[in-house]
């Protein structure tokens, strides 16, 4: 220890130093306090916890005593209301049910009869463009399967799978391997702020 302090003199004068003006502020402050409290008592004046006379403090005792009755007694006043239930007078009915309500909730809503107007006719010629999309849209459809069934055939793919795929495809249905699937994927696949 001795050896390491002599080998680094440099670190031993910066603490020096550093007590040194630590020693220094405290004693200033010191100093400052006497001079202030000196000041005081020259100009007549007592320091501020000496300057309360009793009356002050009897005083804010009073005060003090004054707002604790208050407080209390609006206590005790809120606990009076929560605790008398908020009830009807003695001898008074509740209010009647309104009549409306009453033959509302009795009848059930009105079914709409069948020989109620469509929202428009055969005859106009909205329900005719309306019908006329609806054709087109189903022989859109019907091309569009034609040609998946023809490329399917034409590129010879078949949903008849290898062994090795059914075989993954049935861990998977395990929940252990369905965990050990995700976790290998977070591992190996890329990085989060690269996806």
């Amino acid at each position: 220890m001795l050896d390491w302090l002599l080998k680094n003199p440099q670190i031993v004068i910066f603490l020096l130093f550093g007590v040194i003006a630590l020693f220094g502020r405290v004693a200033q402050m010191q100093k400052e306090a006497k001079e202030k409290r000196e000041r005081q008592m020259r100009s007549g004046r007592q320091p501020p916890e000496q300057s309360r006379s009793r009356d002050d403090v009897a005083e804010e005792a009073e005060r003090t005593r004054r707002l604790q009755e208050e407080i209390r007694r609006k206590i005790l006043a809120r606990m009076d209301r929560a605790q008398t239930p908020q009830s009807m007078p003695r001898g008074s009915a509740p209010p009647p049910f309104p009549a409306d309500r009453q033959t509302a909730a009795a009848k059930p809503p009105p079914i709409p009869s069948e020989s109620a107007q469509p929202a428009f006719s055969e005859s106009s010629g909205a329900y005719q463009s309306a019908m006329d999309r609806l054709a087109e849209m189903q022989a859109t459809a019907a091309a569009a399967s034609a040609n998946m069934e023809e490329i399917s055939a034409s590129q010879g793919t078949s949903h008849v799978t290898s062994p090795a795929v059914s075989e993954a495809l049935a861990s998977l249905r395990d929940t252990n391997s369905l965990r050990k699937a995700f976790i290998l994927r977070d591992i190996l696949d890329k990085p989060v702020g690269l996806r």
